[in-house]
């Protein structure tokens, strides 16, 4: 099989669009991996997109509950835990406190192997020594802290300085052929024109109908909570992903393709203006 050989641009309104564009692109005949890829998401409801149940996701949740893979919440939520902040708001002290103390001791019991570390545990914990602080082991605390000191003076911090690293050297440069812990490499925050909040993140590989509506779902839902934090709208996401590829063969989502049109047909039905003829 080929790889496409020009470099793809997605961008739309919401995760279930762009990743039903990504699908699309890699289920063409002749296309097992795409080149270079970036999708972009502008919203101005990014709390409603991030919380509403979305038919695009059931479909790809039936896949992969027929084949054994975590849903797209559970993708989702190894980036960051948007149910149990939701629940109570907390700010990122006591959600650190939370899922550092109580939720990662917890999971690594329940599932020691699959379960060493997650993202969210890599923001807010980087070295897993359970310490946080400002000094940059809690990531996001430091970036949440200077945007307040920088607020003030009604300035926003320099953006090199509001980036977050995933990838730990020391830990996961390994001789392992495959390692399915870190793919999302680094992320970073920016500010735009109107004071709003965007997120990028960079993957240097990314399985498309297992893992990327759950990495693009978990990251706006983490834009969506450090924008909360920053009292600030969370505007934009835009991801960068080397090689995205399928990981399924073609003919086993077949009926997931299906089920795609049908609902890209039951929208443009919805959004099509009755015509009267007289």
């Amino acid at each position: 099989m080929k790889m496409t050989n020009c470099d793809e641009i997605i961008h739309g309104s919401d995760v279930a669009e762009v990743w039903a564009m990504l699908f699309a692109r890699a289920m063409e005949p002749g296309c097992d991996h795409l080149g270079p890829t970036m999708v972009r998401i502008r919203t101005d409801d990014a709390r409603q997109m991030v919380e509403s149940d979305s038919p695009v996701r059931s479909a790809i949740d039936a896949v992969l509950r027929a084949a054994g893979s975590p849903r797209v919440r559970e993708t989702a939520s190894l980036i960051f835990p948007y149910s149990p902040w939701r629940a109570k708001l907390s700010d990122i002290d006591a959600l650190t406190t939370w899922y550092v103390g109580e939720f990662m001791p917890r999971l690594k019991v329940i599932a020691p192997s699959q379960f060493r570390h997650t993202y969210f545990e890599r923001m807010v914990d980087f070295d897993g020594t359970g310490m946080s602080d400002s000094s940059g082991n809690n990531q996001l605390k430091f970036i949440l802290d200077r945007c307040a000191e920088t607020s003030e003076r009604r300035t926003h911090f320099r953006q090199s300085g509001l980036q977050v690293s995933i990838f730990d050297p020391r830990r996961d440069h390994t001789r392992s052929a495959q390692k399915n812990f870190p793919c999302l490499q680094q992320l970073g925050f920016y500010f735009l024109e109107d004071g709003s909040l965007g997120l990028s993140a960079y993957y240097p590989t990314q399985v498309i109908v297992e893992r990327a509506y759950g990495n693009y779902l978990g990251l706006c839902q983490l834009g969506v909570f450090m924008a909360h934090q920053l009292d600030v709208p969370f505007r934009e996401f835009v991801c960068f992903v080397g090689s995205p590829r399928l990981n399924f063969k073609k003919k086993d989502l077949r009926e997931l393709e299906s089920r795609l049109l049908e609902l890209r047909l039951e929208i443009d039905t919805r959004h099509t203006p009755d015509v009267t003829v007289s």
